[in-house]
């Protein structure tokens, strides 16, 4: 919250207190502004419309001073365009006072989104800062002079240039995959939604070891865990059986995961009676052939190369298990 001097030292209420009752008049406003306003301003606005605003367009979130006053007028291009003008009085220099207009006027123009259904465009706000202070006036005018000389190009586009939106659905997977760990969880956002397994399971895949150089498993499988929460039953079925096939690509994670998967699904079976979980992970583990499934798992893992000790710790078989499956 940016304030100004919180301290009600009398000569502060004293200025105050004048000013704001001098400025609530409308005719005193109405001259204030003819004096001080812009000369292309006051070309477009009607000041006959002038009219003093009480709380609505002050942000409650805002500690605003004694000494705020608001009024809104008409432009001369339509009733339905108005201006609002907000006008303070200060004693002294106050180094972050740019800073605080826009803060105020920020929170101000949200104000008035919450309040106004139907509200096409935001009024301008005009901010007029009275100083009566005993010396010059020395705190900078402008919120750029608060930024480094170096820094300063990057303010007025960040605070009034165009959003940088990334548009996920625009980015071709060629140019997503280029971006390196960053691309991982952008492919599963991107294909998940679009239930397109195929394009995942292959785009993972080709993006992996760059995760891999920074990931001890958790970022891999959060990705996992959301696509598999956003696939339909039939393409989760069909993500599973991908990452089994390309398990060599991410070097034994994929397995491990989807053993993770069928283990909390069978700890959910018990728990509920055997309730249908969410997609094959959760399926597998509830079914009644787990041993079974176990098998098939260990089978497709010696069909492409997974080393055997490997294969008995994520399947939980015993060596004598798995040499009979060695022999069908």
């Amino acid at each position: 919250m940016i304030t100004v001097d919180e301290t009600d030292s009398p000569e502060r209420i004293l200025h105050d207190s004048l000013f704001k009752r001098s400025m609530e008049n409308v005719a005193v406003a109405r001259d204030f502004f003819k004096a001080y306003l812009p000369a292309e301003i006051l070309a477009l606005i009607k000041l006959e419309t002038l009219t003093l605003i009480k709380n609505e367009y002050i942000s409650k979130g805002f500690l605003h001073r004694h000494s705020d006053v608001v009024y809104r007028v008409e432009t001369s291009i339509s009733a339905e365009m108005v201006i609002l003008f907000r006008t303070e009085q200060q004693a002294q220099s106050v180094r972050l006072q740019a800073l605080r207009d826009i803060c105020y006027s920020v929170l101000s123009w949200e104000q008035i989104a919450k309040n106004c259904d139907n509200l096409e465009y935001l009024p301008p706000i005009i901010g007029l800062t009275y100083y009566n202070g005993r010396v010059r006036y020395s705190a900078p005018l402008d919120l750029v002079e608060l930024f480094h000389p170096d820094l300063r190009q990057f303010v007025a586009p960040a605070l009034l240039g165009p959003t940088q939106l990334i548009d996920l659905h625009r980015l071709p997977d060629e140019e997503l995959v280029r971006q390196g760990a960053a691309s991982f969880f952008q492919l599963a956002m991107l294909h998940s939604d679009q239930q397109n397994v195929t394009a995942l399971i292959n785009g993972l895949a080709e993006c992996y070891p760059h995760v891999k150089a920074i990931d001890d498993g958790e970022y891999v499988n959060s990705v996992l865990d959301y696509a598999m929460s956003r696939f339909s039953d039939s393409a989760g079925k069909e993500f599973r059986s991908g990452l089994r096939q390309l398990d060599n690509v991410f070097g034994g994670v994929a397995m491990s995961y989807l053993e993770t998967l069928r283990e909390e699904g069978r700890q959910e079976g018990r728990e509920e009676g055997h309730q249908e979980g969410w997609h094959e992970g959760h399926e597998e583990g509830l079914e009644e052939g787990a041993n079974k499934t176990r098998y098939e798992m260990a089978q497709e893992m010696l069909e492409v190369g997974i080393d055997e000790p490997l294969i008995l710790r994520l399947t939980h078989l015993s060596q004598a298990e798995l040499e009979l499956i060695k022999t069908h």
